[in-house]
């Protein structure tokens, strides 16, 4: 156990002489508080970024978003494999060694994120660009992959506000998605309707986000032999997708249903077979650790009856007892999945248009009314 803890002390040293850091220092920026987020981000991991570009986002620090979110797209963009790091988490939990990496979806909506804050700032071209890109990133076939349906609707309702023939293929892709809630597929149909009726016609959707996505928790179900090792789930619900005429609302549980993607061995064979590996060394911490208890234990209080010393044997059941559990969860800290996301994200997002009055009191549909009295946790675009 002291030569495997030894081998990670020195993997840990070794990938930090190789590491480098990025300092993020701005001369130009929108205001103080954008500038203490942004500078904050230096201190945090790949998703602790991404959480700061949300908080950037919501304080209208649309330079700041750009920027950050420019040197996430570079650097979190795909997997760079290192050896060092990779055996080192054989024998500690994923994602203790190796760099954050993003989702598909995420970054998508990322550069959805990058493409507003050009439009808030005012330049429509470099908007469209960027929503371009999003549409690359999409589809980008890198270590994480596919193709998300609330991305989707973003690009579906974002290129309705320039070019109506660039939105109806994400329209008619909706439409027949047998996999998404039958609210969303009808809504999308009566929008391609429109288009053929319409060709031209052009919609400034308004995109609002709700509520917050849920911490999760997780199980192992290794024992088992399924596909995937672990079972993760939200602890709370996400609201129901519906629509009418004018508006469709759309969760984001797809977004934290990729965590359980990513162990499946169909998606990431490598990070499926690391968690094999991971759990007998785990298991042996454990062993490990309650026979050292027991030992300790018993030896104690065999030492206590030679001296005659029955505070002796009850001191050494008690730090037995501490070490036994410990090891209880060391195993579990050594098991866990890798539960590093995007965390700041909406739990549903509003899509609406013909919309009137302030925010609060816009919704008066069925679909919609459970939000008229809820502040938007992160309006894109109103």
């Amino acid at each position: 156990m002291k030569i495997a803890f030894l081998l990670i002390l020195l993997m840990l040293m070794t990938s930090a002489c190789s590491t480098t850091q990025k300092k993020f220092r701005l001369s130009n920026y929108t205001k103080t508080d954008c500038l203490y987020i942004y500078e904050d981000a230096d201190k945090k991991g790949g998703d602790g970024q991404l959480d700061s570009v949300s908080e950037l986002f919501r304080n209208s620090c649309y330079k700041e978003v750009i920027e950050l979110g420019g040197y996430l797209r570079q650097f979190r963009r795909d997997k760079f494999y290192n050896l060092t790091n990779e055996a080192a988490e054989l024998l500690t939990p994923e994602g203790t060694f190796t760099e954050y990496v993003m989702e598909s979806h995420e970054r998508a909506f990322l550069t959805i994120l990058i493409s507003l804050s050009y439009l808030h700032l005012g330049n429509e071209n470099a908007a469209q660009v960027e929503l371009r890109k999003t549409y690359e990133e999409h589809r980008a076939e890198l270590f994480n992959f596919g193709q998300d349906p609330l991305i989707n609707l973003m690009l579906a309702a974002l290129w309705d506000r320039w070019d109506s023939s660039l939105s109806r293929p994400f329209w008619k892709n909706l439409s027949l998605n047998k996999s998404i809630d039958s609210p969303i597929r009808n809504f999308a149909l009566v929008r391609l309707q429109e288009l053929d009726q319409f060709p031209t016609q052009t919609i400034a959707w308004k995109i609002l986000g709700f509520g917050n996505q849920p911490d999760v928790e997780w199980q192992s179900q290794i024992l088992k032999m399924n596909k995937n090792p672990y079972k993760m789930t939200p602890k709370e619900s996400f609201p129901s997708n519906c629509s009418d005429k004018d508006s469709v609302v759309f969760n984001t549980f797809t977004w934290l249903e990729k965590l359980n993607a990513k162990y499946s061995s169909d998606y990431h064979p490598s990070i499926f077979a690391k968690s094999l590996v991971r759990f007998p060394v785990g298991i042996t911490y454990g062993v490990l650790g309650i026979t050292g208890g027991v030992a300790l234990g018993v030896g104690g209080c065999v030492v206590a009856a030679k001296a005659e010393s029955a505070d002796l044997c009850e001191s050494s059941i008690k730090v037995a007892g501490k070490l036994i559990g410990s090891s209880v969860d060391f195993v579990d800290y050594t098991l866990r999945p890798d539960m590093r996301r995007w965390r700041q994200l909406p739990s549903v997002f509003i899509f609406g248009r013909r919309f009137q009055g302030p925010v609060q009191s816009e919704y008066s549909s069925p679909c919609t009314r459970k939000f008229n009295e809820t502040k938007p946790t992160l309006s894109l675009i109103e």
